[in-house]
């Protein structure tokens, strides 16, 4: 799949970038991408990288998809499917164990700043949800409370925060969720 942008660095451009699934091949080039948008944020703590090697795990009980200019990558989504794992965060929600395994994880969706204000980061969150497994009820996410572009991001998909908590080694955290069927 193609789509138009019309900013790029902040400036008008036309440029089209393609929609393709992430492979292992691709792991590095994603770990990199997150650590250069680790490197530009104001608070570190807005986002937390992902090591390689669970980007990896990732991609075998998920799927990872990402928007390239032509050898960059533009951004990137990420849906693991974790069943009643501790890592479900239908689990921090509180969800009975025999409904987690019908709830994935969106685990990271992040733009390239280069690619900022084109209404990707929503974008990738809806080509995400069409790709899901059909028995797949709801979503769950994490957000930093003090990052407002990804939280309004998320809000306007139709997330709703659940409870506040630390995650990842001690982050303040909200986590949300998204029912998709009743």
């Amino acid at each position: 799949m193609k789509f138009a942008i019309s900013r790029f660095r902040g400036r008008p451009t036309t440029r089209v970038l393609t929609l393709c699934p992430a492979g292992k091949a691709d792991l590095p080039a994603l770990w990199q991408l997150q650590k250069e948008i680790v490197a530009c944020l104001p608070d570190p703590a807005l986002f937390v990288a992902t090591p390689e090697a669970e980007l990896a795990a990732q991609l075998e009980h998920g799927f990872l998809l990402q928007l390239r200019d032509q050898g960059q990558i533009a951004g990137y989504v990420c849906m693991e499917y974790c069943g009643a794992s501790p890592r479900s965060y239908a689990a921090d929600m509180g969800l009975d164990l025999s409904q987690q395994p019908f709830w994935a994880n969106l685990d990271t969706v992040l733009v390239h700043p280069d690619y900022r204000g084109n209404g990707l980061q929503r974008l990738l969150l809806g080509l995400a949800e069409q790709r899901l497994d059909p028995a797949i009820q709801g979503l769950g996410c994490t957000v930093s409370p003090h990052n407002p572009h990804s939280l309004d991001n998320f809000l306007a998909c139709g997330y709703q925060p659940v409870c506040r908590k630390e995650k990842y080694g001690g982050f303040d955290r909200l986590v949300l969720a998204k029912p998709l069927r009743p």
